[in-house]
């Protein structure tokens, strides 16, 4: 006799939204689809990722300077999704486009099966996100927020259909580790309670789910010399003032509260569902705690300068797991959904387009709403004819830059879309050392008053520009000097070449920072 799915017997128990059609619940999805791709845009961080993806099609390697391999994406998964996109679309601004869009279709994809028998879930779901400015916008902008989001609803999903650990939620879990390292926080009190329960079992199993970060990571540190991305060396070998990182992270959080109360109050009711246990089950708890642990974490670091960012994916990620957990009865659900409807009114805003010079700006705390400042040139609306990205002014000023210096190698603070400004594309050393692998390497003490979330500048050492026009060190500080030979040996030369192995275990061992000068 066939056995129907524990999840799916759940879901019509709960919610089998009788006299209710399903196209009424998801016109919800639909209205937040229409929401994302009407707000739909590109920072320049996004074109760090692209660049790689250029590079690999054109057959550079998977790199942002020709001839220098360093893993200047965040995410190694949104990277590896993004190169078949690009190797299709070619154009730059509609594959981060694109690659975004696989992400929410894998979203919508998951949550039409998972609640295929409960469609009011998907309504209630979908009006949340719908509500909220900053996962309707992060769920573009180049960057890997709507793969985080298909990753952690598929894994608290996952984890809410049973008691105990699954093959399932473990392959999820290992995922969304690889779509961003720092989403490991969302996965480890599942996994600890897992492990506590059957430790044999639940080892052999997550062992398998996390076989692609291994994989992964591997082969990360054989091919760039790190086994983690450029910018966690960039952000780790920064000294911030605790209490500095503190203040700045707290008005981060103020930040959201501000400019987004709807993922500010699911993130609260997330945090009354670990503290009020008879609401929920352990399996849920467990999951709203890894989420908190994620806000805790992106406060106590200080937070970000885009406002709201790091909130969006453990927000869609309490949302999922409240949605499928607390009882919805079905005769309230098209009230509900009604009401979640009406809240959505003032976000008819998303609609009008920004204008340039007035909505741009940063709060005190220099936290911004980046789609404000990148909207007259990055936005999807302005896009579809013509690529006017290729306007914004950090072209321009990079190409200032390139000809005052008349070389190979150009200093410039970003390194995004800066790069298509130049043809034959040249080297930049990016200042900001999120994608230079040896200036993130430096340890820098961050005076307060620099401080910028997410991003720390150091001094370029004296002799390091000249050393990577000419391919000769002539950098004097002995420390640096000795990593410079390093960090070429490990990044630049061939793959076996003789030391290089040597010079990829010093570098991630006793040999792999100095002090910035």
């Amino acid at each position: 006799m066939l056995v129907p799915d524990a999840g799916v017997q759940k879901a019509a128990s709960d919610d089998p939204s009788q006299g209710t059609p399903a196209a009424f619940y998801s016109a919800a999805a639909l209205l937040f689809g229409l929401f994302v791709l009407r707000t739909a845009w590109v920072s320049d961080d996004g074109f760090i990722a692209v660049r790689s993806w250029d590079n690999f099609v054109h057959g550079h390697g998977l790199v942002l300077n020709w001839g220098q391999r360093v893993q200047g994406f965040t995410s190694p998964l949104h990277t590896l999704v993004g190169v078949p996109v690009f190797a299709l679309v070619r154009e730059p601004f509609l594959a981060l486009i694109a690659t975004s869009l696989v992400g929410l279709l894998g979203l919508f994809a998951l949550t039409a099966w998972r609640w295929r028998a409960a469609p009011g879930r998907v309504g209630v779901f979908y009006l949340l996100l719908a509500l909220s400015p900053s996962i309707t916008q992060f769920a573009t902008a180049g960057l890997e927020n709507a793969l985080g989001y298909c990753l952690a609803t598929g894994f608290a999903l996952a984890c809410l259909r049973g008691v105990g650990p699954s093959l399932e939620g473990a392959l999820w879990a290992g995922a969304l580790v690889l779509c961003r390292h720092d989403f490991a926080l969302l996965v480890v009190p599942t996994f600890l309670a897992q492990c506590l329960r059957a430790p044999r079992r639940s080892l052999r199993v997550w062992a398998v789910g996390f076989a692609p970060l291994l994989l992964w990571s591997l082969w990360a540190l054989f091919y760039f010399g790190s086994p983690l991305p450029n910018t966690a060396y960039a952000k780790l070998n920064a000294s911030v003032p605790r209490a500095t990182a503190l203040w700045q992270g707290v008005a981060y959080l103020v930040d959201l509260v501000q400019r987004d109360l709807p993922l500010s109050l699911t993130l609260l009711l997330g945090m009354g569902g670990v503290v009020r246990r008879r609401w929920l089950p352990m399996e849920a708890r467990l999951l709203l705690t890894g989420a908190l642990l994620y806000v805790g974490y992106t406060v106590a670091i200080g937070g970000d300068f885009m406002s709201g960012r790091f909130f969006t994916v453990p927000g869609v990620f309490v949302a999922a797991t409240l949605v499928e957990e607390v009882p919805l009865p079905a005769s309230q659900l098209p009230r509900l959904c009604f009401a979640l409807g009406a809240a959505l009114i003032p976000a008819l805003t998303h609609f009008v387009p920004y204008v340039p010079g007035k909505w741009c700006g940063q709060s005190l705390n220099k936290i911004t709403d980046e789609r404000a400042c990148y909207a007259p040139t990055n936005n999807l609306a302005e896009n579809l004819v013509q690529p006017k990205w290729r306007t914004h002014g950090y072209l321009r000023d990079y190409k200032r830059a390139a000809e005052r210096e008349q070389s190979q190698v150009v200093l410039f603070h970003l390194a995004g879309m800066a790069a298509y400004a130049d043809t034959p594309r040249k080297h930049i050393l990016e200042t900001w050392s999120l994608t230079d692998p040896l200036l993130a390497r430096l340890t820098h003490k961050v005076k307060p008053d620099k401080f910028r979330p997410g991003h720390f500048r150091r001094p370029i050492p004296a002799g390091y520009a000249d050393s990577l026009r000419t391919g000769e060190n002539s950098i004097n500080d002995p420390c640096i000097h000795d990593l410079f030979d390093r960090v070429e040996l490990a990044t630049r030369a061939p793959l076996w070449a003789p030391g290089r192995l040597q010079a990829i275990w010093e570098l991630n061992t006793t040999g792999g920072t100095c002090p910035a000068r």
